[in-house]
Parts: C-alpha cells; sequence; structure tokens
C-alpha cells in the first residue's frame, strides 16, 4: 500500500503542484469529510469511491473462548463503497 507521504510525493510529481499544498489539500479534505461523516452525510471521494456512515444494530454473540453469550451494543460503522467500474479495472 502507498503510504502517505509517498502519495503526496506521486501527486505533487504529477500535478506540479508543491507537496506543502497538495498535504494542505488532503488534510482540506479529510476535515470536510469528517464533519460529513459526524453529520450522518455521505461522501463520494474521487469519482469512484463513496464512504458512507452505517448503523449496526445490538446484537448477541457468542464468546469463542468459554462458548457464552455475549450482547454487542449498537453502533455506528463507516462503510466504503466502490463503483463498478473500479472494481471491474481491478480485476
Amino acid at each position: 500500500m502507498i503510504g502517505y507521504n509517498e502519495f503526496v510525493k506521486l501527486v505533487s510529481k504529477e500535478t506540479g503542484y508543491s507537496q506543502n499544498n497538495i498535504r494542505e489539500v488532503l488534510d482540506n479534505a479529510e476535515a470536510v469529510m469528517i464533519d460529513s461523516l459526524k453529520k450522518d452525510e455521505g461522501v463520494k471521494i474521487l469519482k469512484t469511491i463513496s464512504i458512507v456512515p452505517s448503523h449496526k444494530d445490538a446484537m448477541e454473540a457468542r464468546n469463542p473462548f468459554t462458548g457464552g453469550t455475549v450482547m454487542v451494543p449498537a453502533k455506528r460503522v463507516i462503510k466504503a463503497k466502490i463503483s463498478k467500474s473500479l472494481k471491474e479495472l481491478v480485476k
């Protein structure tokens, strides 16, 4: 996987913008995405990836060590949805 710094370098090289400018844009985009997710709104990043908040109901699960059951509380989770076109490119 390409790390954050390597990604910044690659985008900088492709666009001709400085690495500091790329970092600033990415950091601000991340802040906007976090604010939207906190408001329970999905965010379409790039043309091929959407990040959406979702809710998981409380459920009963089995403890693999004891075999007993435990209650898992309800929680909010984040899901990534990948476009069909991107999935096809990766095949």
